[in-house]
């Protein structure tokens, strides 16, 4: 696998992602002498980067729809990260509440870890501008870092790079599975919806 930008090189302690719901310092894994899993045997899913022109206004307008609509709008233009991939990830990491913190430590929005607030010189991670644009930011870049590959920039961002690797794909935990099956869903979701109603988010 071809070297990582210097988030893996920081993976052991520096990822983002956790759910808030406590689990098991050991993740349950469902066959610990299988490979890692993929979602698909099919060509990997890739992230296209930021659309312009008048789809990025219309992304504009359809997370004006969500909490924080605006902030996200902005983290996902500056970070060249898709808005409608921004929200599903807040939406299944806080549920867009910019106070919660995890039973690990996650914060925020994006529930990001304190120690990469600090890779990137911030400390303010309840604030959700602050938040998104630092959790935008690592997102990036661990699309960078799997030439566009969602599954595993979404695994990457669940269970940490230092596992991708480990694994040489997706990580056979069950919470990194459904993680990246849910996120990739409500991301499809909000594609479809684009031009129709306003989205409907998880119950909480």
């Amino acid at each position: 696998m071809k070297q990582r930008l210097f988030f893996t090189l920081f993976s052991s302690v520096l990822f983002l992602g956790f759910s808030l719901v406590p689990t098991p310092s050991d993740p349950a894994i469902a066959e610990p002498r299988q490979a890692a899993v993929r979602q698909s045997a099919n060509e990997p899913r890739r992230h296209t980067g930021l659309p312009e022109g008048h789809i990025l206004e219309e992304r504009r307008r359809f997370l004006s729809h969500f909490p924080f609509g605006s902030a996200m709008a902005v983290a996902a233009e500056r970070r060249k990260v898709d808005g409608l991939l921004l929200a599903a990830v807040v939406e299944m990491e806080s549920r867009f509440s910019p106070t919660v913190v995890s039973p690990r430590g996650a914060v925020g929005l994006m529930q990001v870890q304190p120690s990469t607030g600090a890779m990137f010189g911030v400390s303010d991670l309840e604030n959700p501008a602050v938040n998104l644009d630092v959790g935008s930011r690592y997102l990036h870049g661990l699309l960078q870092d799997y030439d566009g590959d969602l599954e595993l920039a979404l695994a990457a961002y669940n269970a940490g790079p230092a596992a991708v690797e480990r694994y040489g794909g997706v990580p056979p935990f069950r919470e990194t599975r459904a993680y990246v099956r849910k996120v990739l869903g409500r991301y499809e979701a909000h594609k479809k919806s684009l031009h129709g109603a306003p989205p409907v988010r998880l119950p909480e």
